[in-house]
Formats: C-alpha cells, sequence, structure tokens
C-alpha cells in the first residue's frame, strides 16, 4: 500500500530500484536497462539500443506503474520486461544469462 506522503519521486526511485533488481536476478545486468519516462513530454522508441551507453533500453511510463497498488508493482515490471525482451528477440537480439548465475 502507498503512503500518502510519497512523492511521486520517492515512488519512481522505489520502482527503478525493483526493476534492477529484477534484471539483475535474470542474469541480465548490463545488457538491458529501463528507460523510465516520468513525464510525458520525452518520445522514445518503446525498446533501442543507446550506442552512448551500448545496452539496450525499454521504456516505462512511471505513471503507470505509480498508479496501481504497490502489490501489484512486481508482477507488472515483469510484464514489461518480458515484452520488452520479447520485443528485442523479434528484432533478433538475444540475451544470454550470465554462466555463473542460476
Amino acid at each position: 500500500m502507498k503512503d500518502v506522503f510519497e512523492s511521486k519521486t520517492e515512488l519512481n526511485a522505489q520502482i527503478k530500484s525493483m526493476m534492477h533488481e529484477i534484471i539483475k536476478s535474470r542474469g541480465l545486468d548490463g545488457k538491458i536497462a529501463m528507460m523510465p519516462i516520468e513525464n510525458g513530454c520525452k518520445g522514445r522508441l518503446p525498446c533501442y539500443y543507446d550506442h552512448q551507453g551500448k545496452i539496450y533500453r525499454f521504456t516505462v511510463h512511471m505513471w503507470q506503474i505509480n498508479e496501481l497498488p504497490k502489490e501489484e508493482w512486481y508482477d507488472e515490471l515483469v510484464h514489461r520486461l518480458n515484452a520488452a525482451i520479447r520485443e528485442f528477440k523479434e528484432k533478433g537480439i538475444e540475451f544470454k544469462r550470465h554462466p555463473f548465475i542460476y
């Protein structure tokens, strides 16, 4: 349950941290990352390669996650990550887990 005193900035930080942990748990850290869109002014492709950071990124509109109850965040973030991985796979990009992570 959300604390009524938590700002959107604090909620967004929690969402970013949760997604980073999900990516790490799959052994994909450094290969794929979430590009959080915190306002409607940024226009990005849903999935793209960041040449500067040399990492594949997928966008998530933070307000869509923020409006969900916190108990649903994890499942929604896993769903978004899986959708991004599927989209990259359709483009011929496969993500392999690190060999030391099981």
